[in-house]
């Protein structure tokens, strides 16, 4: 009797360990998620104020690529530079957050 009573709640605890995995690698995926958002990145390129004028572009030299980016106030001092930027994407990836701006070049040639 004692054997059958403890295969039961051996069973019983296994299946509510089992259960519980799922959550925990939720958790995991929505953990990593966040740091990759948040990771802090570089990114290199011509500094352009958009043509409407109403924001910030970087657009890389090598392949054209246009990405917007926001929050410092030292865009206008390095305007039509060659810079690097460190920061990361914003939480909707709509934008680059930049944190820190590195002069690279006082030109660039944006395509």
């Amino acid at each position: 009797m004692k054997i059958r009573r403890t295969l039961l709640s051996t069973s019983a605890l296994a299946a509510l360990l089992l259960m519980s995995l799922p959550a925990f690698a939720q958790q995991n995926d929505q953990d990593r998620d966040r740091m990759a958002k948040s990771t802090p990145t570089t990114i290199t390129g011509c500094l352009t104020k958009s043509e409407s004028g109403d924001h910030w572009v970087l657009t890389d030299n090598e392949s054209g690529a246009k990405t917007m980016v926001v929050g410092s106030p030292e865009f206008e001092k390095h305007a039509n530079n060659t810079v690097k930027l460190y920061g990361s994407p914003n939480e909707d990836g709509s934008a680059f957050k930049v944190d820190k701006i590195e002069h690279v070049s006082d030109t660039c040639q944006a395509k």
